[in-house]
C-alpha cells in the first residue's frame, strides 16, 4: 500500500476551554479518504476530555448532533501520563465534504488544549 499523502492540516494551539465547554475547528475533507486527529491537553485523568468528529450538513455551516459522530476506524483513547492527556484517532471521511472536530472539556474547571492537529490524506 502506498504511503498516505498529506493534503491539508488544521490546528488548535494553546486554547483554554472552560469546564463543560468545547473547542471546535471545521475542516474541508472533500476528496480525502482519511482524517487523523491528534490531541494533547493538561489534565489529571484520562477522562478529562473527549474528542469527536461530526459531519457538517450540506449547507456547510450546520453541524450534525454529537449523536451522529463519525466512528473512529483506529483510536487510542485519551491516556493520562505526566500531567498530560494524549489521544489520537483516524476516521474514514470518504462520504463527507466537511467535518467538525470537537474537543470537549468534561471537567468542572478550565483546561487548555496544548495542541490539536488534524490531517487529511488519501492513498
Amino acid at each position: 500500500m502506498p504511503e498516505a499523502t498529506r493534503l491539508n492540516k488544521a490546528e488548535i494551539v494553546a486554547t483554554p476551554i472552560t469546564g463543560g465547554a468545547f473547542g471546535l475547528t471545521t475542516m474541508d475533507v472533500s476528496g480525502a479518504d482519511t482524517l487523523t486527529v491528534q490531541a494533547q491537553a493538561a489534565g489529571a485523568a484520562s477522562g478529562d476530555w473527549t474528542l469527536i468528529v461530526v459531519p457538517v450538513q450540506g449547507d456547510g455551516v450546520t453541524l450534525q448532533p454529537d449523536g451522529m459522530a463519525i466512528a473512529a476506524a483506529q483510536t487510542v483513547a485519551p491516556t493520562f501520563a505526566a500531567g498530560k492527556v494524549n489521544a489520537w484517532s483516524r476516521y474514514d471521511v470518504t462520504a463527507f465534504d466537511k467535518v467538525a472536530i470537537k474537543f470537549r472539556n468534561t471537567t468542572g474547571g478550565p483546561l487548555t488544549i496544548d495542541r490539536l492537529t488534524a490531517t487529511i490524506g488519501h492513498h
